[in-house]
C-alpha cells in the first residue's frame, strides 16, 4: 500500500476520523501521521466538515466505570495518570457550539498522546537482510509486557510455514520462542513472565522458519534464517 498516494490518505483519513478504520489499520494511520504532513491535513479537514454534526449531539455524562475501563485498556490505571480521561472529557463536556471543534481536536490529541504513552515503545532488534534490508522492526511496550513487530519489507512465506522470533540467552540456555512475526503489517505479541526474563537476558535474536502455526516442539525446528542484535535501553 502506498502512503504517498494522497487519495488513499484521504480516504484513510475519513474512515479514521469517522471512525470505521479500526484495530491494526487505525494504528498503523496514526503512525503515518506522525511523519506526514498531508495526512494530518486530511484528517483535519475531515474533522472540519463533521463539526456541525457534532455540534447537534447532546452530552451524556458516562458512568466512571466507563472511564475505568478506558484507563485499563491504555495502560493508565495503574499510574499516576490515573482518572486524567474523565477529567479531560469532563472539561471538553463543559464546551459547546464554536468549541466543538476545538474540543475535537484536543481529543484526538490526547488520546494520541495517551496511546504513545501508554506504548512508549523501546527498540529491542531490527531483523535485516543483506540483499533486501530491513525486514522487521522489533519494539517493547514500556512495561515490557508485550512486543510490538512491523514488517518493513515485503515478506513472504508459502501458506505451511510461518516465521518465528526466539530468544537466545547469552548463558547458552535454550532459544525462547517470542512468538510469530507478521508477514505484512505489525503484531503484538504478549509475553509471559518467563519470555520477558528470556529476553532480557539475550543479546541476540532469531527467526526460523517453522510449519504454520509455529513450532510443534517448543524449539527451533526449521532453518535459522536471521539473527539480529539485541538493542540494550539506556
Amino acid at each position: 500500500m502506498k502512503y504517498t498516494d494522497r487519495q488513499l490518505l484521504d480516504r484513510l483519513a475519513a474512515q479514521y476520523v469517522v471512525g470505521t478504520l479500526r484495530g491494526r489499520a487505525r494504528s498503523r494511520f496514526e503512525r503515518i501521521c506522525v511523519g506526514n504532513e498531508y495526512a494530518m491535513a486530511a484528517v483535519k479537514r475531515w474533522e472540519d466538515r463533521f463539526v456541525g454534526m457534532l455540534a447537534q449531539v447532546k452530552p451524556v455524562q458516562p458512568p466512571q466505570q466507563v472511564w475505568s475501563a478506558i484507563e485499563q485498556r491504555l495502560g493508565l490505571a495503574d499510574t499516576a495518570s490515573q482518572g486524567f480521561v474523565a477529567k479531560l472529557f469532563g472539561f471538553i463536556g463543559t464546551r459547546a457550539g464554536a468549541g466543538v471543534f476545538a474540543a475535537l481536536a484536543v481529543v484526538t490529541i490526547a488520546v494520541g498522546m495517551l496511546v504513545q504513552q501508554s506504548l512508549r515503545l523501546e527498540p529491542v532488534a531490527v531483523i535485516a537482510q543483506e540483499a533486501r534490508g530491513e525486514l522487521w522492526r522489533v519494539q517493547a511496550s514500556r512495561n515490557a509486557k508485550a512486543l510490538v513487530v512491523e514488517a518493513t519489507a515485503s515478506v513472504t512465506v508459502d501458506a505451511t510455514h510461518s516465521y518465528e522470533l526466539w530468544a537466545l540467552p547469552s548463558s547458552g540456555a535454550a532459544p525462547v520462542s517470542l512468538g510469530l512475526l507478521p508477514t505484512r503489517g505489525s503484531a503484538k505479541l504478549t509475553l509471559t513472565e518467563a519470555q520477558r526474563l528470556a529476553l532480557s537476558g539475550s543479546a541476540k535474536v532469531a527467526v526460523s522458519l517453522e510449519p504454520v502455526g509455529g513450532s510443534p516442539t517448543g524449539a527451533p525446528t526449521g532453518p535459522v534464517l536471521h539473527v539480529a542484535d539485541v538493542t540494550k535501553s539506556s
